[in-house]
């Protein structure tokens, strides 16, 4: 009975993708990644609403060369966010928590993974059309990355990007470190851990849907990450907002902007992570495409840190 059971397990049929190929399980991509030394392509569409999803799909996914290159150098993955079709539940929330992960908000959206989920490079729609311009535009964002990878000091690499804040404080300390006054109770930051620094408000939406998922870390990485929540607004404030939603790590209220003005900060969210010996490994739009905070960035300055102890 067990051996049947396995065996309906593992020979379910996939699920719906709208290029056959394609694989639309995630785990099992990375999985097949990990075990081939194959980077994963993974293609965020929309594959029946998006016209350059639908022409990326046409004039390159579709054509022999692009298959025949593929087959050799990648494993495909497809996260679809289709309009007028549903995908399966499992599926659909799958895909939901990776265009958060990875911060895709546009589509098409092109990245280029590890097996571990670390981004390699990204592509989308080229100006020049058919495959061949675009698997060679694909081959150097894959081989940049590995040499970046290679060529890393176990930190997270540190990203060209435009960020909403005017100062880069990217491998130096901050110089703030009074974060104001703390309005729920929870215990202050405890020194010797990685540091996650929120930098929110009550009424900005995008914050408020990034704390699921600081929550989930406060949690899972309690032994070593602390994370913490600042907002310029008042503490009652706060406390009005506390009275509604969960948070399980420490929500500061600093009228004095001091961070928010050591930074200029532009807009929120807006999120450092700090390690152990107060540098800053990571500062940024958690949600930025160019360079998301993603789980697998909080692990490389976890271990990172622990290496350097």
């Amino acid at each position: 009975m067990i051996s049947l059971f396995v065996a309906t397990v593992l020979f379910l049929p996939e699920p719906v993708v709208s290029i056959p190929g394609w694989s639309a399980n995630w785990e099992s991509v990375k999985a097949q990644s990990l075990k081939t030394g194959k980077p994963i392509l993974a293609n965020f569409t929309g594959s029946d609403w998006c016209p350059y999803c639908i022409r990326l799909e046409e004039e390159v996914f579709t054509t022999e060369e692009f298959k025949t290159w593929a087959k050799e150098k990648v494993i495909l993955f497809e996260a679809d966010y289709p309009q007028g079709k549903e995908l399966p539940e499992k599926i659909t929330k799958q895909n939901e928590q990776l265009a958060r992960e990875y911060g895709v908000s546009a589509f098409p959206s092109i990245l280029f993974l590890d097996g571990n989920g670390d981004v390699l490079g990204n592509s989308g729609y080229l100006r020049d059309p058919g495959p061949t311009a675009w698997t060679k535009f694909a081959d150097q964002q894959i081989e940049q990355g590995k040499i970046d990878q290679k060529n890393s000091d176990g930190w997270p690499k540190i990203v060209g990007k435009q960020m909403s804040a005017e100062v880069d404080v990217r491998g130096e300390k901050l110089k703030t470190t009074d974060f104001g006054k703390i309005v729920n109770g929870k215990a202050a930051p405890r020194k010797g851990k990685v540091l996650i620094i929120d930098l929110w408000a009550t009424w900005c939406g995008p914050c408020i849907q990034e704390m699921p998922k600081l929550n989930g870390w406060a949690k899972k990485y309690s032994k070593y990450v602390d994370v913490i929540g600042v907002t310029e607004e008042e503490p009652e404030k706060v406390k009005e907002f506390l009275a509604k939603r969960s948070v399980d790590y420490p929500l500061y209220s600093d009228v004095d902007a001091k961070i928010f003005k050591e930074l200029r900060v532009g807009a929120i969210p807006f999120v450092l992570v700090l390690s152990p010996d107060g540098v800053v490994r990571y500062e940024g739009t958690p949600s930025d495409p160019s360079d998301p905070l993603t789980e697998r960035v909080l692990q490389k300055i976890i271990i990172a840190s622990k290496l350097r102890k």
